[in-house]
This record gives C-alpha cells, structure tokens and sequence, in this order.
C-alpha cells in the first residue's frame, strides 16, 4: 500500500527518470510514508473492550466474535505495524481472565472503515484489551491529500541525493551531497505547508479534535 508510485516522484521533481531504479524511487516513498503515518496517527495502547452504544455492544458471551473500536467515530484504523498494509497485524487483542493469565487472541479479519475486528473464536469470561493505531485519513485508499504530502515529502529525499562525497545510504537509497540546500529545502518546505493544511482542513487545527460526524 504505497501512497504514490514512483512516476509521481519523477513528475514532482523533474528528474531523469533513467537516474534511479523504481526500488530506488520506493524505498525514498517508503521512508516518507513512516514519517507521514508517524504525524498523522494515533495510537491507543491495552484499551478496555466495553459497551459503546446499541449498536456496537461489543459482548464478551461466548457467541459474538466482532468487536468494535472506541475511537471509531470519525476514523479509520491505522497501520500500527508500519509495514503499509491494513491487516490483522494492526490490531493486538489479549485477554486477561479471572486468575490473571494473559493471552494474545487471534484476529481474522479487520474493518478498517467500521473501526472493526473479528476474533477466530468468541472469547467468554475474560477481559479483552486491545492495541491500535488509529487516524482521520483514510489509508488504504489512500486519501489524496496524505498521498500529496507523501509525494513531496518523497521528493525531498530524492533532491538531495547527489551520489557526491558527503552523501551517505540507507539501503539502496544514498543521501546527503552538495545540493541539500537547494531542491531538497524546498520540497520539503512545500511537504510542511501540506501537512499543515491536512492538518487543518481535516479537524479545524487539532488533528485529534472531536468528530462532528453522527451516526
């Protein structure tokens, strides 16, 4: 799940598109997508599974099996293991039972819109407690303004490589060179006015605001 291609990359910047690999363009995207995600989720750790309303009653019986999350109301859930997917790797449940003993359940499948997770088989006589990221942007899709703040974020890193003798590598991916201050700034000046707009646009200045949204 990478928020942009290389080709939008080459676009932004202008650069030669022969000059890097595609593996080369998507480990820059890939650094710049952490560092997106890191700024626009949240993450809820150990939270109780308790009653949210009527329709999301998240019984403990030894029947029901999906459960829903407390900060549903607004968001999406989000990649807690960083890896670019939304899966059941993003949600850790454990359950503690009555002697104290702690287990970590298993999760077959999610709902990233509903703020949804099915357990393989229905817990009873436990409490559940869950471990989660959560964000007001849709991710999978991805939403086009975190793909925008990803792409020049992405580009930045590109325009300041030079393969010159103070550049320096991750990976693949070579960083640092004479031209750091010059193109490298500057897309990276426009990858904060976005995030600064993304931020603002979505929940009025505090990313975390309460959503007006009602169901």
């Amino acid at each position: 799940m990478a928020f942009v291609d290389p080709q939008t990359i080459i676009n932004i910047t202008g650069i030669d598109a022969s000059a890097y690999e595609d593996d080369e363009l998507s480990d820059f995207i890939s650094f710049a997508q952490k560092e997106v995600l890191s700024k626009i989720q949240k993450k809820e750790l150990r939270e109780p599974v308790l009653y949210l309303d009527n329709t999301r009653q998240n019984k403990i019986d030894g029947s029901n099996t999906t459960f829903y999350l407390s900060k549903w109301k607004g968001n999406y859930l989000g990649d807690l293991d960083m890896d670019g997917d939304i899966d059941t790797d993003d949600v850790k449940v454990y359950s503690i039972s009555s002697d104290g003993a702690e287990t970590e359940l298993s999760v077959s499948s999610v709902d990233y819109e509903k703020m949804s997770f099915t357990l393989s088989s229905a817990p009873s006589d436990v409490d559940l407690f869950i471990t989660y990221k959560y964000c007001p942007f849709d991710l999978v899709t991805p939403d086009p303004q975190v793909a925008q703040v990803t792409a020049y974020l992405a580009a930045s890193y590109v325009s300041v490589t030079d393969g010159s003798d103070d550049s320096f590598r991750i990976g693949n991916v070579s960083f640092g060179g004479n031209n750091r201050g010059i193109k490298g700034n500057k897309y990276y000046q426009k990858y904060e006015e976005l995030m600064t707009s993304l931020i603002e646009d979505a929940t009025g200045g505090a990313i975390w605001g309460e959503s007006l949204v009602k169901i």
